[in-house]
């Protein structure tokens, strides 16, 4: 197999990831979006509360950037957006002034905590058909692959 052959090889299955992680997102959103506008929440608010609240209540914003697939001035925006309800503080870090780190303050864990449940019934049924071993399995893959490439954007970011 000549080596365009095995890269075509590689791409297609690669694709068909990349598509059904798609769909999946897809319904995982349509799933989501009436629970967290309830509360005044889009996804990626959500998903800074859930990383703060499951990583120790303080991230660097250039973390939690890398996560909730906005562009910098969108994540800005929605970090004083939070910070404004209550649900958030940001502070320089002292050891890197050009460094932000996000803080999730009482209201914004308590919130985290109330609509925790609600998120998990609300996805529970995107991702049928998988035993919780593989669901382990499928967990595992993805957080090789995440981690892979979140340290790649922060080497080409840094």
């Amino acid at each position: 197999m000549s080596s365009d052959e095995a890269d075509t090889a590689r791409s297609t299955p690669l694709r068909e990831i990349t598509l059904r992680f798609g769909y999946l997102r897809r319904v995982a959103l349509v799933a989501l979006n009436p629970v967290l506008a309830a509360h005044d929440l889009t996804p990626p608010g959500f998903h800074v509360l859930f990383r703060l609240a499951t990583e120790g209540g303080e991230l660097p914003q250039q973390e939690l950037a890398l996560d909730v697939e906005l562009d910098p001035a969108g994540v800005s925006r929605l970090l004083s957006r939070m910070i404004d309800r209550g649900l958030l503080t940001a502070a320089r870090d002292p050891s890197d002034r050009r460094r932000r780190i996000v803080q999730l303050t009482d209201a914004g864990r308590g919130l985290y905590e109330r609509l925790d449940p609600e998120v998990d019934a609300a996805i529970r049924d995107v991702v049928v058909g998988l035993t919780p071993e593989e669901e382990r399995t499928l967990l595992r893959l993805l957080d090789k692959a995440a981690s892979a490439t979140r340290e790649r954007e922060l080497r080409e970011e840094g």
